[in-house]
């Protein structure tokens, strides 16, 4: 069923920019209106402005203006792209927009661009002094309210002040009431915040109301169906989910894609559903799906339209350097991520990590000493110890790696963390199998054999792994011990 894309068209016209521009050809895709005229010269107007274009804004106008060919991603070599990643190229654009808001020194959308940016190169509080100027020049534009709330979820502290700072501003705009993209925004929010969203009930009125086209009630669906699940109401919250996918944005479908990961009778029907910008979900449906090497790429083009996010290089370093052994990939994608977040703990464990199960123990102990101790949290602290485990034993200290694999494991039960604690007795294991440690490893064996079979698609994939190497080893010990 097509609705129409008159508002975007309106929106597009009025404020000539690419946010817009892409909002445009989003909604002509979700609704099978790309022939129209306002929707190309949208498409061309952001391949005209390809240098601040993001990767999927100019995939999605090529497709728009050339329907019919077979299209080049823009992400063909991804790695490569990773490499070109560097702050130059960052301040260059910067350097830009500084030079049109002294022409335009009121203009909200050049400020979040701008503040974008330093996000980016990892100048938090640039950034967010910037984004709040934004605000008060216009706290009832959606692209600026909705851009501040990712920016401040982004940068959010343990006690909640930029999340309390921004949901306060949602809740004094005049356009909350009538607007389901910033309600829907409001009642995420407010849940990060444990608190009762008043716009809830108004948000089930406007999607029962069938006033809204699916796209337009995507992201509030979405939102009131994450309350009613951790409020327990799973009937309500699959039914919510189910009609987030009838037309979903990146945003709603990531979320059903986590939803479905919690709760197996909500059913993704069409998981390989393009959405335009969408290559979160996309990744981790190719992850549970096993296809190791599709949710790498697809990890990298997250990454690439959310350079200032560690998430996506997370997960993507994980990926492969667990599941598809290319230490190079996972210690690329990784690096990249550390321009803007040259501190984070988890980047640079995944790092040393990589290089150490790739032999390069130099590298690994010198991304592994920049660790800092203080900004680890209670699981960094677990893979902290495990990682620091696999640097001993790869330099033949192995009493002291054991110890420090031990103590993980043990912090891990602590913590009743069962991921982490058959992570590490799997990685232990297979560093005993490597050193010829049979006995150990047998032991560590019979443990992982013993218990139910587990769900999590990377314990299920390494613990394959370790016992294919562990079979290997028999045979080349021509050792008899069965398993």
């Amino acid at each position: 069923e097509k609705y129409s894309i008159d508002d975007y068209i309106l929106d597009f016209e009025n404020n000539k920019t690419l946010i817009y521009a892409a909002d445009l050809i989003s909604a002509s895709i979700s609704n099978n209106q790309t022939k129209n005229e306002y929707v190309k010269l949208a498409a061309e107007f952001i391949l005209t402005n390809s240098r601040y274009s993001t990767h999927t804004q100019k995939m999605l106008a090529n497709k728009i203006l050339n329907p019919n060919s077979e299209l080049k991603s823009v992400l063909d070599n991804n790695i490569s792209k990773l490499n070109e990643f560097s702050s130059n190229k960052y301040y260059e654009k910067i350097k830009d927009l500084k030079t049109k808001l002294s022409i335009y020194p009121y203009n909200p959308i050049l400020l979040v661009e701008l503040s974008r940016y330093y996000s980016i190169i990892g100048k938090e509080d640039k950034s967010i002094n910037l984004m709040k100027q934004a605000i008060h020049l216009d706290k009832n534009n959606r692209f600026v309210l909705r851009s501040a709330s990712s920016l401040f979820s982004h940068y959010n502290t343990e006690d909640n002040e930029y999340l309390k700072y921004i949901h306060k501003i949602l809740n004094s705009s005049s356009l909350l009431k009538m607007d389901t993209w910033l309600m829907a925004t409001e009642i995420a929010i407010a849940n990060k915040l444990n608190k009762n969203s008043k716009y809830i009930k108004n948000g089930i009125k406007f999607i029962e109301s069938k006033n809204y086209s699916p796209f337009n009630i995507t992201e509030l669906c979405s939102s009131i169906a994450t309350v009613e699940h951790y409020n327990g109401s799973h009937k309500n919250s699959r039914k919510l989910f189910k009609q987030s996918m009838n037309n979903p944005n990146a945003n709603s479908f990531a979320q059903a894609i986590w939803a479905s990961s919690v709760d197996k009778l909500i059913k993704i029907e069409n998981p390989n559903l393009q959405v335009s910008s969408g290559d979160e979900a996309i990744a981790r449906v190719n992850y549970h799906k096993e296809h190791f090497n599709d949710a790498f790429d697809y990890s990298v083009k997250w990454f690439i339209d959310q350079p200032f996010s560690t998430e996506p290089a997370v997960f993507g370093s994980f990926i492969a350097s667990s599941l598809t052994k290319n230490y190079k990939n996972a210690i690329d994608i990784a690096s990249a991520a550390l321009i803007s977040n040259p501190n984070d703990t988890v980047l640079l464990n995944n790092i040393a990590y990589a290089h150490a199960l790739d032999n390069n123990l130099d590298k690994a102990k010198d991304y592994f000493s920049k660790i800092k101790l203080s900004l680890l949290n209670d699981d960094s602290k677990i893979c902290f110890k495990a990682t620091k485990g696999l640097i001993a034993f790869r330099s033949n200290e192995i009493n002291t790696g054991r110890a420090l694999y031990h103590e993980a494991i043990i912090d891990a039960k602590n913590e009743s963390n069962k991921v982490l604690t058959l992570t590490a007795i799997l990685n232990l294991t297979r560093e005993e199998i490597l050193f010829g440690s049979m006995e150990e490893a047998t032991h560590f064996i019979n443990l992982v054999n013993e218990l139910p079979v587990q769900s999590e698609v990377a314990i299920k994939v390494l613990k394959e792994d370790v016992l294919d190497l562990y079979k290997e080893k028999l045979n080349d010990n021509n050792n008899k011990i069965e398993i």
